[in-house]
């Protein structure tokens, strides 16, 4: 396996893994939604079970988006080398500058709703 495929590899291994965790954060947004709406808010410890999966899932997504990141990195250094890049595997550089940025600004999203979830269910 040459450079380039590797690089490509690893982000559709990331892009994947984060897709299953954002499923997963969802599902917990919308319970702690769910919660706030109903009149039997949660006892301390299912509050401190919550708090403690929604953690767990926000970390896990946070350390996955700083992988993209690395991986979106090795492309745009693989597009710069100057080595041959068939047109299936072509991207913009640009575009994955931009997606690194998204992915940053998702970083900083997600610890500021991690201290909001934290200030609310703590």
């Amino acid at each position: 396996m040459n450079k380039l495929d590797l690089a490509w590899e690893t982000f559709d291994f990331y892009t994947i893994e984060i897709s299953d965790y954002e499923a997963q954060y969802f599902s917990n947004t919308k319970t702690i939604k769910n919660f706030l709406k109903s009149e039997n808010f949660p006892q301390k410890d299912q509050r401190k079970r919550l708090l403690n999966k929604s953690n767990k899932c926000m970390d896990s997504l946070i350390v996955l988006y700083k992988k993209q990141i690395d991986a979106v990195s090795d492309l745009i250094e693989l597009n710069e080398s100057g080595i041959e890049i068939p047109p299936e595997k072509e991207i913009d550089k640009m575009s994955l500058v931009a997606l690194k940025n998204i992915t940053a600004t998702l970083i900083e999203e997600m610890r500021i709703h991690k201290s909001e979830i934290k200030d609310l269910l703590g």
